[in-house]
């Protein structure tokens, strides 16, 4: 039910992503061992699929009998969904932050290595040379020349011992690399999933603005039946103008819900990014929305209470957790020596009296260099104490975002019965109108039931097929929200 044509993921630590525009599709690559856990996980998910039939989404890990996508029911919305990730703006900005962190890490990485440098110098000028003996006090030349000098310098640096804090700060670096990749996940799960809400209340609209469009049609008979009733002196002025009243409120709903549709429409094409994506798409039926019955739901949340919930937000607040305590640890021995190992060769030019007794001298040296800041004006300190109050605050933050989310998770799945005992009790009324709206239409009934009761009866149950839509509609969003708490998305992989 599920598309897994594309797949949202991140290259090793060094390696480039690949850019929309350089010939090949973007989030392709994966993230070391994490990326093959996910090809492995859904791997998996997939051969579930084939073989429970093509119903429903299957976890693994938590045994869930199906979850219910809004592109298992909509399937022209798998494509939008792909065009949405490939031309988001922001997916852009947070994979260049991916890149950038990257990048930092590779830098970081570079303290703990050995550094070689080394260092030339040209220099060309004229040199004159004279004897301060002399006769009645000039200055006699003794040799004047032009001259080039050639001064060079290697030099060999080894960090040698640092307490380890050149290993934590690569690890902080890289720590912030999956904070990036974390966001970026969070940022695809979002921008997909308002993509699927805002096409589902797209639909329920261009829905709902048909059914305007019959219950203006509708009114407008209303009132030509019961004028020409008044004209025969079989109704009063009074019902007339009250069903004229109805017909401007019937104008009015039109004009809304058209608003509605429009304004939705251009939503979808901008998260989408492309204004003609929804050109092709003219459902004129809808489709039937399968529902979980009372008892699969009682089921579902049985089994969420045994599952842990997948919480990007949860998981980027516990790596900036991780940075913060490795930095506590890397400040608290920084005030200790550090040892650097040194080797070196310059070579320059010793100059003599004599221009043509100079000659070029190479030197070399090696050694250690210690370095310790004995006193910093209590900076370590505040650092210390700024990095234990952050993650302190971070695993208080986490605990009321895993409180938050089961809290969400009871609501969404009681929202769930209700929009079930909905349908169940829409559709009964819309089921008895039918049957009403059948013996109205028998012939044997005509002189019982007038028109205008017929036109009404119309009326009632076009209202209540659009409440029985207006439902499903909001199931599916609410279902597509508790999946997003314990799924990966199943078109991006995040």
């Amino acid at each position: 039910m599920h598309s897994t044509a594309s797949s949202l993921s991140f290259p090793a630590v060094g390696k480039g992503i690949p850019l929309r525009g350089f010939g090949t599709a973007p989030f392709r690559n994966l993230l070391g061992l994490s990326g093959l856990l996910m090809t492995i996980v859904r791997i998996t998910l997939l051969s579930l699929l084939a073989a429970f039939g093509p119903v429903g989404f299957l976890s693994a890990e938590m045994g869930l009998e199906h979850v219910l996508y809004p592109e298992d029911v909509f399937p022209e919305l798998t494509p939008l969904l792909h065009t949405a990730l490939e031309n988001s703006p922001e997916l852009e900005m947070r994979q260049a932050a991916v890149e950038e962190r990257r990048g930092q890490s590779l830098s970081q990485a570079s303290a703990s290595r050995s550094r070689l440098r080394a260092d030339a110098q040209l220099l060309s000028g004229y040199e004159f040379r004279y004897n301060p003996d002399t006769v009645d006090g000039l200055y006699e030349s003794v040799e004047s020349r032009s001259r080039i000098g050639l001064n060079a310098s290697l030099w060999w640096h080894k960090p040698l011992f640092y307490w380890g804090n050149n290993e934590r700060q690569r690890r902080i670096a890289d720590l912030y690399v999956s904070v990036s990749e974390t966001e970026f996940a969070e940022t695809s799960r979002r921008h997909l999933n308002s993509v699927r809400e805002t096409y589902l209340l797209w639909m329920a609209a261009r829905r709902q603005l048909k059914v305007a469009a019959q219950n203006l049609e509708l009114a407008e008979r209303f009132v030509s039946n019961r004028r020409e009733l008044l004209r025969i002196g079989r109704t009063s002025q009074q019902e007339v103008l009250e069903l004229e009243a109805g017909l401007f409120e019937a104008q009015e709903s039109l004009a809304l819900y058209a608003r509605d549709q429009t304004y939705l429409r251009r939503q979808l094409e901008l998260m989408i990014g492309d204004e003609q994506a929804l050109a092709a798409l003219d459902r004129e039926t809808f489709p039937e929305i399968p529902l979980l019955s009372l008892g699969e739901i009682e089921g579902l949340r049985q089994e969420l209470a045994e599952a842990n919930p997948e919480i990007l937000a949860v998981e980027r607040e516990e790596l900036n957790a991780q940075a913060d305590r490795t930095y506590y640890e890397a400040v608290k021995r920084e005030r200790r020596p550090v040892v650097d190992l040194v080797v070196g060769a310059v070579s320059d030019r010793v100059d003599s009296y004599n221009i043509d007794d100079s000659a070029y001298r190479i030197s070399s040296y090696a050694g250690v260099n210690v370095r310790w800041n004995i006193f910093d004006g209590h900076r370590n300190r505040g650092e210390r104490m700024s990095a234990l109050a952050r993650v302190r605050a971070r695993e208080a933050r986490i605990e009321m975002m895993e409180s938050q989310t089961r809290s969400g998770a009871e609501h969404l799945l009681a929202n769930l019965e209700l929009f079930v005992r909905q349908v169940e009790a829409r559709s009964l009324r819309a089921e008895l109108l039918e049957r009403r709206m059948a013996l109205a239409e028998n012939p044997d009934n005509a002189e019982i039931i007038a028109p205008i009761e017929r036109l009404e009866l119309r009326l009632s149950l076009l209202q209540a097929q659009a409440r029985v839509i207006e439902s499903k509609i909001q199931y599916l969003i609410h279902m597509n929200r508790l999946a997003a708490l314990y799924f990966p998305d199943p078109v991006s992989g995040l």
